[in-house]
């Protein structure tokens, strides 16, 4: 038997110990993570010969195992997410009274700027001071709203989302787009255009912010919030002649939010108190006025909201001394992130990029990377340097305490579920998963066959492995529920005991139970990791059937999941409450070793994408 002092193993060496190798010099291309390679050589000396009548004084022996993307992979669950990687962005600024309006829309391309945490951060500045910030000019319905749009098309396979001449309508409506949220009902963020002082007694709201201090973030235009929170609109009033306390100004928070009313004040200082339910989506914030008791004041039809609500409905004259104004003017927006409406967006800020300003509250916008309640409301037809920052959920997670993701697979308007075996519902292939092979598709327009494909049948026509999978049509709550339970809980309703398979780790994550692996992060077996299909944003734009490219694959960890009732959510201690048909968890990266994967790129550290260990040498 050959002792230690006898055997010297290099990794990443360029030579072997006999020729001058050691075993921390990594000549090889670097360090194994670095190089996405283990290189092994191998060197044995002093070995006996044969019945020890001489020694043998050296043996070199050489492997070498590569590390590459998986581009191709069978097993995965029927499960399709849009790419939570895009290769382009852009944030569009446009009058959201007009959003088809070519000459009132502003767009700037974003670029990924930071990895951290679980979010991707995409902005169209930093604070390294590269910035392309958009000059926008505050339209005259006094409604500026701001859309993003991220797309699977960019660098450096394909020219990236197009922005240049086109409305905010048309931007978002191009293939392998999603825009967030839909320009022709509401924008993620929203901007108030102040009026000038009216030349009659007619009230017009000058001034319109929001503030809070109970929503995520400490930022109302935009929260993540899981739990109702409140907000305090503040709106400035101006007149020319009318007494102040003879107007009423009442706020309608639209959509899931609520409050408003007609608030506190009766001078030129209005406030309201706006609660924004869990998830709201757009609250559109309008306001109506009545004027009592004010003398030679304008009556209809002479009064139109177009003078001072940009609106052309009259107002009405109510007789006597009370004049009522019915025509709502859109004052503010709040929104409260919704996985239907906003994707996965968990924070969005407005950023002044100009100088500061203070508006009429008191309240300073800051200068440039500035951003706060003041900043979403300036003049109309003022002009502003604007840019926005986002951080999108969906990265690869490094700690148990990085925010979860979830993915809608059935009862949703835009569902994820995927029709991948040739036979089989929507429970039989989650619990069996992906039996054919599916792998990246490479055709730089992301083209299904040849002539195009549409439905299952023309995809299992050719020969595996398929660049594309079908959309699942038929699949319901039940058999989105029926197939999680098979598949990670054995076919119980039950929690596996401490220890066993299909109990929920992720509070111990990365340290988990398991045999060690090449990524000690988690147990190969674990039937809570799944593999999903990453396809093109606005793959679930349409309805009905439809084939979809596939951008690459990813790996996700399941927390929980949102069943049908009586008992069938995830019954694991640690699972995160999720709506009906959603899986919640968190993407992770592993290495493969499973016979049903393959992979030719060198592995990226870090990639989303899963790598797998071949040997080459």
């Amino acid at each position: 038997m050959t002792t230690d002092a006898n055997a010297h193993i290099l990794v990443n060496s360029t030579s072997y110990w006999d020729a001058g190798g050691t075993n921390v010099d990594y000549t090889d291309g670097g360090a194994p993570c670095t190089n996405s390679m283990i290189d092994v050589k191998m060197t044995e000396t002093n070995l006996p010969w044969f019945l020890r009548l001489a020694v043998v004084p050296k043996i070199n022996a050489h492997a070498r195992v590569g590390m590459k993307l998986v581009d191709t992979l069978a097993g995965q669950m029927p499960i399709g997410v849009p790419d939570v990687n895009p290769q382009s962005g852009a944030v569009i600024f446009y009058d959201e009274a007009n959003p088809g309006n070519v000459n009132t829309t502003w767009a700037k391309y974003l670029r990924k700027i930071n990895t951290a945490n679980g979010f991707n951060e995409w902005s169209n500045t930093d604070a390294t001071g590269v910035a392309t910030p958009a000059s926008v000019t505050m339209p005259p319905s006094g409604q500026l709203g701001a859309v993003m749009a991220f797309s699977s098309d960019g660098p450096p396979t394909r020219p990236p989302l197009n922005i240049a001449g086109l409305s905010a309508t048309q931007i978002c409506a191009q293939a392998r787009v999603d825009c967030y949220s839909n320009p022709s009902s509401s924008g993620l963020l929203f901007m108030h255009g102040q009026h000038a002082t009216p030349s009659n007694k007619l009230p017009v709201i000058q001034d319109a912010i929001l503030e809070t201090a109970t929503c995520p973030d400490t930022y109302a235009y935009f929260t993540y919030n899981n739990a109702s929170c409140t907000a305090t609109l503040r709106v400035n009033l101006a007149t020319n002649g009318a007494t102040l306390s003879n107007i009423q100004l009442t706020a309608n928070p639209g959509a899931n939010c609520s409050g408003g009313g007609t608030g506190n004040g009766t001078g030129n200082i209005r406030t309201y108190t706006i609660t924004i339910a869990p998830n709201a989506g757009p609250c559109q914030i309008t306001m109506t006025w009545i004027v009592r008791n004010e003398t030679a004041f304008p009556s209809a039809p002479g009064i139109t909201c177009g003078n001072a609500f940009n609106n052309n409905n009259a107002c009405n004259n109510r007789g006597g001394n009370q004049n009522f104004c019915p025509c709502p003017i859109v004052v503010q927006g709040a929104f409260g992130g919704n996985d239907d409406i906003s994707g996965p967006i968990r924070t969005a800020h407005l950023l002044n990029m100009g100088g500061s300003f203070t508006d009429a509250f008191g309240l300073t916008c800051p200068g440039p990377l500035g951003y706060g309640a003041a900043c979403n409301s300036f003049p109309i037809g003022n002009t502003k340097s604007l840019a926005v920052d986002v951080q999108l959920a969906g990265a690869i997670s490094n700690n148990a305490s990085d925010p979860p993701v979830f993915l809608r697979i059935v009862g949703h308007s835009q569902n994820g579920s995927l029709d991948c075996n040739r036979t089989g519902n929507l429970r039989d292939q989650i619990e069996a998963g992906c039996q054919p092979p599916y792998t990246i598709n490479t055709d730089p327009n992301f083209a299904c066959g040849n002539p195009p494909w549409t439905t299952k049948n023309d995809i299992f026509a050719s020969n595996p492995p398929y660049p594309c999978v079908a959309i699942q049509t038929g699949g319901t709550v039940g058999q989105f529920t029926q197939g999680i339970q098979a598949r990670i809980l054995g076919g119980s309703n039950q929690c596996p005991g401490v220890g066993m398979p299909g109990r929920n780790y992720w509070s111990s994550f990365p340290a988990l139970p398991g045999p060690a692996n090449t990524d000690p992060t988690l147990q190969f077996t674990d039937p809570r990791i799944i593999y999903v299909f990453m396809v093109p944003f606005g793959s679930f734009r349409g309805s009905g059937n439809d084939v979809l490219p596939i951008v690459s694959f990813g790996i996700f960890y399941v927390r929980g999941w949102g069943g049908n009732g009586n008992g069938n959510n995830d019954p694991c201690p640690g699972a995160i409450s999720a709506p009906t048909g959603d899986l919640v968890g968190n993407f992770i990266t592993r290495v493969l070793t499973s016979a049903q994967s393959s992979g030719g790129q060198a592995c990226v550290v870090g990639s989303f994408n899963p790598c797998v260990a071949v040997l080459t040498k």
